[in-house]
């Protein structure tokens, strides 16, 4: 499905989808972007640069150094199709991280390019200590509004009908796919919840600390839950309070680093 290129003059080796053709390549100390053309490409690359800014603020309480986590962004726009995905270190003979985007130009400068660079942000950072729901949650908060509107549904429906999943089985997935917007709904919704306890600095040590010591006791002791059924119950509870609505729409605005 992929090609090998090798590009010497940049000094790494890359993988390239086949329907990436780029015409466009630009690059500054921490990414290298690929596009239909340089404008595009370009365009790209400067939102990105903001977004590794404002995301590493946000989340780290501070900014990534410069040339650390390395990103390769491929660019393809569509106004038809909408698939994006991040492919982080996970060797340690490969440098880069890799993004690949193919979606309209809006998403490819707004929420899905801060989607997948909060993935390769938090690999930087913590590789291999967020487990899948959290980093998904987490990035969730930097979709548009549209995604963000679509899986508020789902959570309501949930509210409605009582036909609530499992945390228990959901914290111990390993992947998410890209079709299970019930997964990526249930991911925000409990991230939301969990920043409506605490800030960033919480959640992440939380996070971090259930790949230690196990999730129920990483919940007892920074969240004070005695169970993750009881997480769950207090979860649900919320997820039914107009105070979730109210956070979980804000949350489209304050967590998009726009």
């Amino acid at each position: 499905m992929n090609r090998l290129l090798s590009w010497a003059c940049l000094g790494f080796v890359c993988v390239l989808p086949t329907w990436c053709h780029a015409a466009g390549l630009v690059r500054s100390e921490n990414f290298i972007v690929s596009g239909p053309n340089d404008e595009t490409a370009q365009a790209v690359l400067n939102r990105a640069e903001e977004l590794r800014r404002d995301i590493a603020i946000r989340w780290l309480g501070e900014e990534l150094p410069p040339s650390v986590g390395p990103t390769i962004i491929h660019v393809e726009i569509s106004d038809t199709e909408d698939s994006n995905l991040t492919w982080v270190i996970d060797d340690p003979r490969r440098n880069y991280h890799s993004i690949w985007l193919k979606t309209t130009t809006e998403r490819a400068t707004g929420g899905a390019l801060g989607h997948e660079l909060t993935h390769s942000i938090l690999a930087t950072r913590y590789p291999d200590q967020v487990p899948v729901w959290a980093t998904e949650g987490i990035a969730c908060q930097q979709d548009d509004n549209a995604r963000k509107t679509k899986r508020h549904r789902i959570i309501e429906w949930y509210g409605k009908t009582g036909n609530w999943p499992s945390l228990e089985k959901f914290f111990s997935k390993k992947h998410l796919p890209a079709d299970d917007q019930a997964g990526y709904a249930t991911a925000e919704s409990v991230v939301t919840y969990l920043l409506a306890k605490g800030d960033q600095t919480k959640l992440l040590s939380f996070v971090t600390k259930s790949n230690k010591v196990g999730l129920p006791q990483a919940l007892r002791e920074d969240y004070g839950f005695t169970s993750i059924d009881n997480f769950e119950n207090a979860w649900r509870e919320w997820v039914q309070s107009s105070k979730a609505v109210t956070l979980t729409k804000a949350s489209a605005e304050s967590f998009r680093g726009q």
